[in-house]
């Protein structure tokens, strides 16, 4: 597929997606929307649009970044815990830079059941 499409298909997805707090979203997907949804942003504050649209604008996306970033952090081996912690004011002046950090690292695959299930397994104490 093409970066056109993927890109088409990124932004769908962004908010076909939107409630999936479950998933995971690979680099392109995030950078994509990212890039896109940023143009828009710009373009409305240089527009000088009536506040009810800029808030009409971060209603309508608000939650999709929100289950986007989730879903890129699980993609990147991080827990999406970090982002809600970055979500409080105190945390956001030095977690932020570490979040986009991890939101361009590269996926990591993640262990099957039964490689975490062995490892559990093989750390229990023997009963005798």
């Amino acid at each position: 597929m093409n970066s056109l499409l993927r890109a088409r298909h990124a932004c769908i997805s962004f908010f076909a997606r939107a409630f999936d707090f479950n998933g995971k979203s690979n680099r392109f997907d995030f950078w994509i929307v990212v890039l896109i949804y940023s143009a828009i942003n710009i373009a409305i504050d240089l527009e000088n649009t009536p506040n009810a649209f800029q808030n009409a604008y971060l209603a309508l996306v608000f939650i999709p970044w929100l289950s986007l970033i989730t879903r890129r952090l699980r993609d990147s081996g991080y827990k999406p815990v970090w982002l809600w912690r970055a979500l409080i004011p105190f945390y956001i002046l030095f977690q932020i830079w570490i979040i986009l950090i991890w939101l361009a690292s590269p996926s990591k695959k993640a262990p099957s059941f039964s490689e975490s299930h062995k490892e559990a397994s093989d750390s229990e104490p023997p009963t005798s």
